[in-house]
């Protein structure tokens, strides 16, 4: 709790008492007046608030005026309001409100927040409790990474036998060999996945907090739970043992896509129409990370079309899909987002990139005319340590990987860029991944307090 503290009186607007500023994201401005404004209740209500329409403000951004008589929000649109709303939340102290001026707009429009439940499942009230939690500190994109090896956790109408089998696995995600995880039990895990109107329910619930919720549909590697259904689209083919059910350990993986087949390109673009009918997010994401080239270079369809193309490295097979489904997502309005791993010379300009590697990575995307989204994992991997004493759960990575809240706040979105290209990043995503976070008690204990610091940056 003192590293909270902390923060929090690192972040506080005015010179002043931290219990009573600690505004986190920290305003942009903040002007103290004398007085307090009373509260009828212990919560405060929109009909508290006089709220006036100014398109002069940024979209996200508003302006506070509280007097001992009045809270009057001026904001152009329904999430400056919003945001109003949760600094006077912030503000409050026993139905007391201190009288202020506070103008504020975000830096940057992708503020977000990833929740992987591939390898282990929340459940929708868990997602709910979430976007509660990241709205109250103006993050506004959930990232929803529910595709993998280790789970399918979305229902197809489609192709109903892709979450019938993908959701599914033998026993939960976790550690083997010597040191295995007691809670791998062997007894199954699954079935857990989102129904279409589950999905509907937290997309309205995210709405109603201003809250983007952008799916992740992982291609062409991390795509084992769904060849448990369709193993005729891997470059091995149906009969090969290792596709009978959903990664139980993690580890890295070969198996991909095969880039030959066909009937498997049009499958992934069957499956991105559905997400697309589904989620009304501008962005869908398509994966592409960690994606070995070694399953292309011993098939013989894929060095076949290879020669047939005039490519030289099997890294081109996979450029070429990168610009399949980016085309395909244009065309229907959308734009596709791919992890670092597809950057290449020969990017399709409707692309934006996430970053999770190297810095250097995103200076490379954004000189080359790329939109990045900013998640370097030395900064923004909760899943890593915390460099906590007496830390009972279970990390990726050791100490010497440790995301302490201090470097998580360290984290400069523009570091080694030219003013003239820090529009090209549109924002910083903070990621909590699955493979040791086995449920909400673990997930809360790993993002907070680290995400107040990217909520700051």
């Amino acid at each position: 709790m003192k590293a909270v503290y902390l923060l929090l009186a690192a972040t506080a607007a005015v010179s002043v008492s931290a219990e009573t500023w600690a505004l986190v994201p920290k305003p942009r401005h903040v002007w103290q007046k004398r007085g307090t404004y009373h509260l009828a209740t212990n919560r405060v209500e929109r009909a508290d608030v006089r709220f006036v329409r100014d398109g002069r403000l940024a979209a996200e951004g508003y302006f506070l005026d509280v007097s001992p008589t009045a809270i009057v929000v001026k904001a152009s649109a329904k999430a400056g309001e919003f945001y109003a709303m949760k600094t006077l939340e912030q503000l409050m102290r026993q139905r007391e409100i201190p009288c202020c001026e506070i103008r504020d707009s975000p830096e940057f429009a992708w503020r977000g927040f990833l929740i992987d439940e591939a390898r282990h499942f929340m459940g929708k009230e868990t997602v709910k409790r979430y976007i509660d939690l990241m709205s109250r500190v103006k993050m506004n994109v959930l990232h929803w990474h529910l595709t993998d090896d280790d789970g399918w956790r979305l229902e197809l109408k489609r192709h109903p036998e892709v979450h019938l089998k993908g959701s599914v696995r033998p026993e939960s995600m976790g550690h083997g060999g010597d040191d295995r995880d007691p809670r791998m039990t062997g007894t199954q895990y699954g079935p857990y996945f989102y129904t279409q109107e589950d999905v509907k329910e937290i997309l309205a619930y995210a709405e109603a907090h201003c809250v983007k919720v952008v799916p992740e549909f992982d291609v062409p590697a991390h795509s084992r739970a769904l060849f448990v259904s369709h193993p005729e689209f891997t470059c091995r083919g149906p009969d090969d043992p290792a596709f009978r059910s959903p990664l139980t350990m993690y580890g890295p993986q070969y198996e991909c896509f095969c880039a030959a087949n066909e009937d498997g390109m049009r499958f992934i673009e069957d499956v991105f129409d559905e997400i697309c009918a589904l989620f009304p997010s501008p962005e869908i994401h398509i994966g592409g990370d960690e994606c070995p080239p070694n399953r292309w270079h011993e098939c013989p369809k894929c060095q076949a079309l290879m020669r047939e193309l005039g490519l030289t490295d099997e890294r081109q097979l996979q450029t070429r899909m990168t610009h399949r489904f980016a085309k395909f997502l244009a065309a229907r309005g959308r734009k596709a987002i791919a992890w670092d791993e597809t950057l290449s010379k020969d990017m399709p300009r409707n692309l934006m990139m996430q970053l999770w590697r190297s810095p250097a990575d995103g200076r490379r995307a954004v000189e080359a005319g790329l939109d990045v989204i900013l998640s370097p994992s030395c900064w923004c991997y909760f899943d890593m340590p915390q460099d906590c004493d007496r830390d009972p759960f279970q990390y990726l990575g050791s100490k010497a990987c440790a995301v302490s809240l201090e470097r998580a706040f360290s984290f400069d979105p523009y570091e080694g860029l030219a003013p003239t290209l820090w529009p090209r990043v549109k924002g910083v995503e903070c990621c909590a991944w699955g493979e040791c976070t086995w449920g909400w008690f673990d997930l809360n204990w790993k993002m907070w307090p680290r995400s107040f610091a990217t909520a700051e940056v």
